[in-house]
């Protein structure tokens, strides 16, 4: 870490340094995430520098100023989040320790490994049922929130943010449909917070217990559009074929119970985000076909799955 930087975490948390690594490097050469310990006190933390000058390229060649934005706008959106401090029963995620505003944006942690927290590859039945669990608390505890200092529409792939992968996208209906499959999610009656990146790298698992990390999408939308983004990430070719209908269940099984631990009908909510599903799955897939058309996702059967969508709309 710098001295500058070193010498803010000092002053926030009121003791020294004694140890820096860094563990992983932020996306598209934006800075690093450090761990690091500190004397007289048990607990490790982790640190996330952003460097707002850097002169960045996006390792895909997406670099553009509405792109840098947007990237950067995430980070401050990463820390209103944490500094909120809310306790979402249900939802595990690291605790705020300090921040610091650009210019020089910089975030200080829990550091969940501490807690027996790692991320898994591989998740078991368990872990998965936990994770749709999560999922399911964190938009029944945000339905119907706003804040102004969160994303207006969460999620990095919506079509507002991503002009340039629209256009990139070969002419046929999925790009002829993009405008309605967006404005169904947009103006969908029963809205929440999502997480926005809800995918299997930003899960880490103790046991069977779940926590997210990575707010930086973090805004308002539909609980189906964390849902089909984690079944993303989660499934190959394969195990959608076998299981991807099953596990959704399995999210409004829990968003259902979720919802009337609440005191909240159910019935209206999921039967919305039922209809939404595959708007979604469309809506994700209209994104990632224009970003990166040969990515591993782009599977045979996602391809069935995105033609039948178009022509039931």
């Amino acid at each position: 870490m710098r001295d500058t930087d070193t010498a803010w975490l000092e002053a926030q948390l009121g003791t020294r340094l004694k140890h820096a690594e860094v563990i992983q490097n932020v996306w598209a050469g934006y800075g690093h995430i450090y761990r690091v310990m500190l004397e007289d006190q048990p607990h490790r933390a982790v640190v996330k520098v952003v460097n707002v000058n850097a002169n960045t390229a996006h390792p895909r060649g997406w670099s553009s100023e509405l792109s840098r934005a947007r990237k950067l706008h995430s980070y401050q959106v990463e820390q209103y989040f944490y500094a909120l401090e809310l306790d979402i029963p249900g939802v595990r995620y690291p605790k705020f320790l300090a921040s610091a505003p650009l210019p020089h944006l910089k975030l200080a942690i829990e550091d969940l490994a501490q807690s027996g927290f790692t991320l898994r590859r591989q998740l078991s039945k368990a872990q998965i049922q936990n994770a749709l669990t999560a999922l399911a608390q964190l938009h029944a505890a945000t339905l119907g929130n706003t804040h102004d200092s969160l994303w207006t529409r969460g999620s990095y792939w919506h079509l507002d943010t991503r002009p340039q992968e629209l256009e990139a996208l070969s002419e046929g209906r999925l790009k002829q449909m993009a405008h309605r499959l967006d404005a169904a999610i947009s103006q969908a009656t029963h809205q929440c917070w999502i997480h926005g990146d809800a995918k299997v790298d930003n899960m880490l698992f103790c046991d069977d217990n779940v926590a997210f990390v990575d707010f930086q999408y973090i805004g308002g939308g539909v609980g189906v559009q964390d849902l089909i983004y984690f079944l993303s990430s989660l499934l190959d070719e394969r195990g959608s074929e076998a299981r991807y209908q099953d596990y959704c269940e399995q999210y409004y099984d829990a968003l259902d119970q979720a919802l009337v631990n609440r005191g909240v009908n159910p019935t209206p909510i999921i039967k919305e985000w039922r209809s939404l599903q595959w708007i979604a799955f469309a809506d994700f897939y209209r994104f990632l076909l224009g970003w990166m058309p040969n990515h591993p996702k782009v599977s045979g059967w996602a391809m069935r799955r995105l033609e039948q969508v178009l022509e039931s709309i």
